[in-house]
């Protein structure tokens, strides 16, 4: 994208971006401000997430071209960047390690979903009745995932409760084994712990953390 179309709309508080059900077009990338995620429900609409400034919305629908899942409104005034479809996939021909930067901004989503399960776990048990978990919303992810960079295997690991060792909650290609564990340092996905940040890795069997 040419810098000068970097600087995003102002929007007004209130003002809905996307409603749920609509065809997808085009991401977002919240400059300024916060962004509130609903999704309706038979008891009303529900708020499932409120996004803030760097957080990037509105890509799901873009990669699996399915209707939006869920309504982005604006919460108080923001300046949000609208990316659309072609532009996205025509710079992630350009540099494909853009497809890691969205793939990191999916799971800390997941991350963030797992931490709210848990909560709604220990808070809401036996009285609230949750529709979701988290190894489906990894199988859907790791599903982006593999439809947009054409891969022929692939994982999605969690760190277990004690944060020692990686367990895997949905892959394909290779088989699963939710009872498989490994250790939280080692090899690639340990690295990527330890960095911090997504890594581009061309041949995985070729190298020798593998």
């Amino acid at each position: 994208m040419k810098e000068g179309e970097l600087l995003g709309r102002s929007y007004s508080n209130g003002e809905i971006i996307f409603r749920e059900g609509e065809k997808g077009e085009a991401m977002y990338v919240i400059q300024a401000g916060k962004v509130k995620i609903t999704k309706s429900t038979a008891s009303g609409d529900v708020t499932i997430a409120t996004l803030e400034s760097g957080d990037i919305f509105g890509e799901m629908s873009l990669f699996d071209r399915l209707p939006r899942s869920a309504t982005a409104t604006v919460y108080g005034d923001a300046r949000i960047l609208s990316i659309d479809k072609k532009k996205l996939f025509a710079s992630i021909d350009k540099d494909p390690t853009l497809v890691f930067k969205i793939l990191e901004t999916m799971s800390k989503r997941i991350r963030r979903l797992n931490e709210d399960f848990t909560a709604l776990k220990k808070n809401r048990s036996g009285i609230l009745k949750i529709s979701f978990s988290v190894e489906d919303t990894c199988n859907m992810i790791l599903e982006e995932a593999r439809n947009l960079i054409k891969a022929d295997n692939g994982s999605v690991m969690l760190l277990t409760d004690d944060e020692k060792s990686l367990s895997i909650k949905a892959a394909f290609g290779t088989e699963a084994d939710s009872k498989l564990k490994l250790a939280v340092w080692d090899g690639i996905a340990g690295d990527v712990i330890r960095i911090g940040r997504a890594e581009l890795v061309n041949n995985v069997t070729m190298d020798s953390r593998f």
